[in-house]
């Protein structure tokens, strides 16, 4: 399956992330002493330019990881560059300063004994010389003009240093994922490479009525209510909390979402995509036992049982 980017463990495995000035500081810890990066300067933008910067970082397999608060100081050093068609971004072999996010336009990839690749909107390129203090390993040409999101060598590192440590995290709260004990360890630990993590306020929907069934969403933190339209009304027909699930029903039934799901208070989920909920979660979890106390709710309330997540 295709992937955005990729992703690599950082060498330093000890490292706090602080905030001095408005600016963003990853102290890790390294043979020889301690090292520092600091992340970039700070660049003026929009709040509609902003909030595209930032669906574009959460949906990034490097940036996935990562909660808001380090997403909106990645956002905010975000740069916006515009390119014609024919102009050569990367060259093999020069250093590597930056990291592209495709926000418009084709690009071609280059790489030597290898097939061209083509890439567009919302993949990127230039992480593997950033990743390994290496040169350019091939030449990115854009075959349209293009509008690209540029984050700074500076600011990649430490995005990514926390990006490896959140990973982590998020491995170790799979393990304690009763629902997923079934789960073979390769399985898990695949899954644990491709979940997302995600914030919500409180007051947010996460999903909507009707909407596709793209994502299944496990709570870390939080409570959240599912709610179903009535003719009196919408009405509340489960709370969820930390540890709680949902949104499984409508992938495994191919189906719409038949409720609306409400965050009730700040919440932080787990995401997986409906393919890997598919490939990696369905084959070993008996989902039957959920679905019979849904039907329950849902015979007291007099609603249809096809699905209501």
């Amino acid at each position: 399956r295709r992937r955005i980017s990729i992703s690599a463990e950082c060498a330093a495995d000890d490292y706090q992330v602080t905030v001095q000035d408005g600016k963003m500081i990853v102290s890790a810890g390294a043979p020889g002493g301690l090292t520092t990066l600091e992340m970039g300067e700070l660049v003026l933008k929009t709040p509609k330019e902003r909030d595209a910067i930032l669906e574009a970082l959460k949906q990034n397999i490097i940036f996935s990881a990562l909660d808001n608060s380090i997403l909106y100081q990645v956002a905010d050093r975000v740069q916006t560059l515009h390119f014609p068609a024919g102009h050569t971004i990367i060259r093999r072999g020069e250093p590597g300063y930056s990291y592209y996010i495709i926000c418009k336009g084709q690009v071609e990839v280059s790489v030597p004994d290898a097939p061209v690749t083509i890439r567009g909107k919302s993949e990127a390129f230039g992480e593997i010389a950033l990743m390994y203090n290496s040169v350019r390993g091939a030449d990115v040409i854009s075959l349209t003009p293009c509008v690209l999101w540029s984050v700074d060598r500076n600011t990649f590192k430490a995005a990514l240093q926390q990006a490896s440590r959140s990973r982590r995290n998020l491995n170790v709260n799979l393990q304690g994922v009763r629902l997923l004990q079934p789960l073979t360890n390769q399985a898990r630990a695949l899954l644990g490479d491709v979940v997302t993590l995600r914030q919500f306020d409180r007051g947010e929907r996460i999903v909507n009525e009707g909407d596709s069934a793209d994502h299944f969403y496990i709570i870390l933190m939080g409570c959240a209510a599912a709610m179903v339209n009535t003719p009196s009304g919408e009405c509340v027909v489960r709370h969820y909390s930390s540890g709680d699930f949902f949104g499984e029903l409508s992938i495994m039934n191919n189906m719409p979402r038949s409720a609306s799901i409400v965050a009730t208070e700040w919440m932080s989920c787990m995401l997986v995509s409906q393919q890997d909920f598919k490939d990696l979660i369905m084959p070993h979890v008996d989902f039957s036992g959920y679905s019979r106390q849904y039907i329950t709710t849902l015979d007291g309330l007099s609603l249809p049982h096809n699905d209501f997540l």
